[in-house]
């Protein structure tokens, strides 16, 4: 069994092939793709350039997933807001609007008092 050495990466004891801490190759290691030989340290294969044991970065979940369906669902809930306005938002029917109603009794004329008597004609 092999003493633990120092990791080259992370400083952690490692034993084996890979650091168990951060997966960097150590020495003795080879590539999974070519099977070229690891320089100890190495998180890439020198020769194809396979990630060597190193957990890939991956994407984490969060806003950047979920903002283009939030701009989405709020476009569509503003969609149909429109549609439902359009067409129940009118006014019922028989009803007059207040303006239409003035214009009913026909064209109304505000009449000047009169300069020497002051009496409205």
């Amino acid at each position: 069994m092999t003493s633990p050495a120092p990791c080259p990466t992370c400083g952690a004891a490692a034993t084996g092939r890979f650091c168990s801490s951060c997966g960097t190759a150590l020495a003795g290691a080879s590539c999974a793709s070519c099977a070229a030989p690891l320089t100890p340290g190495a998180r890439f294969c020198h020769r194809c350039g396979t990630p060597s044991g190193t957990a890939s970065p991956t994407r984490a979940p969060g806003l950047g997933n979920a903002m283009p369906w939030a701009v989405a669902a709020i476009a569509l809930v503003a969609l149909i807001a429109l549609v439902v306005g359009q067409r129940f938002g009118g006014r019922p029917s028989g009803t007059t609007d207040v303006l239409d109603g003035a214009n009913a009794q026909g064209p109304t004329a505000i009449a000047a008092p009169d300069a020497a008597t002051g009496a409205v004609p």
